[in-house]
């Protein structure tokens, strides 16, 4: 009789907490959950997340709540989120820096990307715009690539940092056509842009945001964007894919990552939420705006893949042309 009473209370307990876990699921979320950004306050990444939060807020019936954690090229917000609870209320803006090239340009990282975090969704994609100026030998990419096939190392172009977008995608481009060309660093977009402008260096690639101003005032001209699709505002600027070279294509990405650990219930609702936002006539404009294109319905597993192939194909690139940081 003892035995059987005491599996009654085991069955009883265990309906019980199976009960209070559906609860919890069904509850979620029930306070708020903090997004951590790895920008400054103030920046892209971070005017981003907030507009992104306000509508997911309204979503979700609980604040999101942005925490800045920048530092290190992201790393240090992604290290913090790889270590945080894994109960859904921690969430990161994963960008495609440490879940793009990192892995490739560190020996080591003190996180892996794929398997201390779980995908939820894409957010957005920005392309960076390939200008130069309005006397410059070439209009379009074939005449630039032309140009620095016929005169190797002497077509120079900037870029923010070894490793960065601008140096990835020319090394990219580089390998896939065949020339050779000369990357001079700079610290910042403004001085890079001055010296453009001053005929010190032939060719910038930046974001909508830096160069849009200057080429509706006819200072510069756009020969290409680095993305898979056109921007919405340029709309008569090909990619560089279309102009010859497909699979030639980098953007900068954003994106919300939850921990390894966090319940699916969880994934499903964040996922959804995420979903819902980006269809936002608000959030649509607001991309349009600032040159990026939504990632609509690349969520969990679609975006896991996309990471995946990212991942994968700037390792090839950097690998070939024995980029490290460390």
């Amino acid at each position: 009789m003892g035995g059987r009473t005491a599996c009654l209370s085991v069955a009883a307990a265990f309906l019980i907490a199976l009960s209070s876990g559906n609860a919890a699921a069904q509850d979620y979320p029930n306070r708020p959950i903090t997004w951590v950004v790895t920008g400054t306050p103030g920046s892209v990444t971070d005017i981003g997340s907030r507009t992104y939060a306000k509508v997911l807020s309204e979503k979700l019936g609980q604040q999101l709540v942005i925490d800045n954690k920048p530092g290190a090229g992201g790393i240090i917000g992604t290290e913090n989120v790889a270590r945080a609870k894994p109960d859904g209320y921690t969430l990161l803006n994963g960008t495609s820096g440490p879940f793009g090239s990192y892995p490739s340009l560190y020996k080591k990282l003190s996180f892996d990307p794929l398997k201390d975090f779980i995908p939820v969704h894409g957010l957005s994609e920005s392309p960076m715009i390939m200008v130069v100026r309005p006397d410059s030998k070439f209009k379009s990419i074939k005449e630039l690539v032309d140009y620095a096939k016929a005169n190797p190392e002497k077509l120079n172009y900037s870029t923010t940092g070894m490793g960065s977008g601008s140096h990835l995608f020319m090394e990219m481009l580089q390998q896939a056509a065949g020339m050779k060309v000369t990357v001079v660093p700079y610290k910042g977009s403004a001085q890079q842009i001055t010296d453009l402008m001053g005929s010190q260096i032939d060719l910038v690639l930046d974001y909508s945001v830096v160069v849009t101003p200057l080429i509706k005032d006819g200072k510069l001209i756009p020969i290409g964007i680095t993305g898979r699709k056109r921007l919405k505002h340029l709309p008569d600027v090909a990619t560089v894919e279309e102009q010859g070279y497909p699979g030639v294509w980098l953007t900068a990405w954003s994106s919300a990552l939850a921990p390894t650990g966090t319940p699916p219930e969880a994934i499903d609702k964040l996922a959804n939420a995420f979903e819902e936002m980006l269809k936002e006539p608000s959030i649509q404009k607001y991309a349009d705006d600032n040159g990026a294109n939504l990632m609509v319905g690349i969520k969990k597993d679609a975006f896991r893949d996309f990471i995946v192939k990212d991942m994968a194909k700037l390792k090839g690139v950097i690998d070939k042309a024995n980029i490290r940081l460390d």
